[in-house]
């Protein structure tokens, strides 16, 4: 008889380790930036720059939370935050990770056209399981990333 709920615990992103150059070339590139556009009498936008570049340093040093999943015969409840319902979503793909192997990156097909993914993590060794359960309520579906998701990679976010 298959589990009615599976539960487990992951980092809410893959974390990737950053050294120092990472950091200097963030902030090289933010003043090559601040000086065209101080050259260019935009203030406006300089300012900007230094509010990005300021952000992108402190979410590159971040380190992600640890959070709980559950699926059951209702959806997926993502922590106390976010209850989804199966109808709420289309379909699932159970997806290697691309740091830490250890790590399977589970996208959900949304309804929504909004934001039409949800991407979470388990463990590897869960991987088979979850992925029986969710074939019980869901299809699986073809899942391509998007040139943003390729351009996080390269900037290792």
């Amino acid at each position: 008889m298959p589990k009615n709920e599976i539960k487990w615990s992951a980092p809410e992103f893959e974390h990737i380790s950053k050294g120092a150059g990472w950091y200097w070339l963030t902030i090289g590139a933010a003043i090559i930036l601040i000086m065209l556009a101080l050259l260019q009498q935009n203030v406006l936008f300089a300012v900007f720059i230094i509010i990005a570049a300021i952000l992108v340093l402190s979410w590159g040093r971040s380190y992600p939370k640890m959070v709980n999943f559950e699926l059951n015969e209702n959806g997926l409840a993502i922590g106390e935050q976010k209850t989804y319902s199966y109808g709420e979503l289309m379909g699932f793909i159970v997806r290697r990770g691309y740091v830490d192997s250890e790590l399977v990156e589970i996208v959900f097909q949304k309804k929504s056209r909004l934001s039409p993914y949800i991407k979470i993590l388990a463990n590897g060794q869960d991987a088979e399981a979850i992925k029986e359960f969710l074939i019980q309520y869901l299809p699986e579906i073809e899942y391509e990333e998007s040139l943003i998701e390729h351009i996080a990679k390269i900037l290792k976010f």
